[in-house]
């Protein structure tokens, strides 16, 4: 009998992050020349290259390096045209105004 453990849909899982994580630096390597458009000092590139060193020569990035990952995930969909889902864009909700 197998012992299976219940699986969440919303569970963390490690290897699923970490595959995303690899594939959106492919993308992303892919995809330079639409970066450029957006990042016009070349600071998401260079990050972008070190990023992909650091994957092939095994190192885990941290929360914050795979949050930017993300924030040049989004600025290469950015530059080919499409709109991003931007993370920065909420607008803040003012009070009431009598009178």
């Amino acid at each position: 009998m197998l012992d299976r453990r219940p699986s969440d849909r919303f569970e963390s899982d490690k290897r699923q992050a970490d595959a995303s994580l690899k594939a959106q630096v492919d993308f992303i390597m892919t995809n330079l020349s639409h970066l450029s458009k957006v990042d016009k000092q070349g600071r998401m590139r260079v990050a972008a290259c070190s990023f992909r060193d650091m994957l092939k020569r095994g190192d885990e990035l941290t929360p914050g390096q795979r949050n930017y990952v993300e924030s040049i995930y989004e600025a290469v969909w950015r530059g080919a045209s499409f709109q991003g889902a931007g993370v920065h864009h909420d607008k803040r909700k003012r009070g009431l105004k009598f009178g």
